[in-house]
């Protein structure tokens, strides 16, 4: 029995292949229902492009780290499945916590055949639970979201809803800027400061160029790994 062979059949490309095609039609809906609301909102066209081009460009930053991790899981997972995890991913740390976590649950003798098959099993199916859960709540938060975000529209001054939305924003972003920061080591708090700056001396530099802006968050994203990266 060749483990690496198992990792890399292509039944596994296949049962990854499907996955990834469930992620692309559940985009596709998401997408579908942005275009809808945002319409309905009276959103211009060309502000439906700029939001669409403003998250392809922030989304640059994010998957150069998920690039790594992609190559730590192939690793121990192989190809398709590495693959699939980078796709449906909730949080990269994430999965590879629980690819590290299974190998105390694996009741065969470590270094057999058997040992390795048990390994990758509980991996496939803890990081598909977990995965899971992602997916399915964000598809009936975004579902119950937009009924909730109507019904306050309706109710109240759509004013105040826009100002309590992004204050619900600036809360999220705390919180999860604070969990990487509090606690940990100098490098963390040096990345989040390095970010910021580069961030708030970008929005400044280029206040009449909504493209440039645009840029913004994917090169403090990568100012700041780096600038840690540099000090650790």
């Amino acid at each position: 029995m060749d483990i690496t062979a198992i990792k890399n059949s292509p039944g596994m490309w296949i049962a990854a292949g499907i996955m990834i095609l469930i992620i692309v039609i559940q985009a596709a809906l998401f997408m579908r229902m942005a275009k809808k609301e945002a319409n309905a909102l009276g959103i211009s066209k060309e502000k439906q492009k700029e939001a669409k081009r403003s998250a392809v460009v922030a989304a640059v930053g994010p998957t150069l780290a998920l690039s790594i991790m992609l190559v730590t899981l192939m690793a121990s997972l192989g190809g398709p499945t590495a693959w699939m995890r980078m796709n449906d991913v909730g949080s990269g740390r994430t999965e590879l916590a629980i690819a590290s976590t299974v190998e105390d649950m694996v009741t065969a003798e470590e270094g057999t055949e058997e040992y390795e098959l048990q390994n990758l099993s509980y991996a496939v199916w803890a990081q598909g639970i977990d995965v899971a859960g992602w997916l399915i709540g964000a598809m009936a938060m975004i579902t119950a979201g937009g009924a909730v975000t109507k019904t306050l529209n309706e109710k109240f001054d759509p004013k105040w809803i826009k100002l309590l939305m992004g204050g619900c924003l600036v809360s999220l972003f705390s919180y999860l800027l604070i969990n990487q920061v509090y606690g940990k080591a100098s490098p963390y708090a040096v990345a989040a400061v390095a970010g910021g700056i580069t961030m708030f001396i970008l929005n400044k530099a280029f206040a009449k160029n909504k493209r440039l802006q645009e840029l913004g968050l994917g090169i403090s994203i990568i100012v700041g790994a780096a600038v840690a990266a540099v000090i650790s």
